[in-house]
């Protein structure tokens, strides 16, 4: 997106407009947790001539995770369906580790030099 500037409201990023005639186009990207009414805002700042479109852009850090962390209150040891800890076996038979004891009761350790980089998954990920 050529001329690309960002504005401090809802950590939107919008293009130059492409003006055609009366019609002007403006193309951006907004975090969807910073919608709200974004839509009557451009009603309001068109007259009621503007409207908006919208589609998926894709996915990106979230901009203010720790207000989003604290808003949720998110508790990982009690969503007991996804819970953090981890089981292991011995003998056939399982049993729980809490998260943080994991390190301690694991029989191998991480060789971070044996893992493959991450990188972002082309079209042979996706083929069928």
């Amino acid at each position: 997106m050529a001329g690309r500037w960002q504005t401090s409201r809802a950590c939107a990023r919008f293009g130059s407009p492409d003006a055609t005639g009366e019609t002007a186009t403006i193309a951006g990207e907004l975090p969807a947790s910073e919608l709200g009414d974004y839509a009557i805002d451009v009603a309001a700042y068109t007259s009621g001539r503007g409207s908006l479109t919208l589609e998926l852009a894709g996915y990106e850090p979230c901009h203010d995770a720790e207000k989003v962390i604290e808003q949720a209150a998110y508790e990982p040891e009690a969503d007991l369906p996804n819970t953090p800890d981890s089981v292991f076996c011995i003998h056939g038979a399982g049993y729980t580790v809490k998260w943080n004891e994991v390190p301690a009761h694991a029989h191998v350790k991480d060789d971070p030099t044996l893992l493959r980089p991450w990188r972002e998954a082309d079209a042979s990920f996706f083929a069928g």
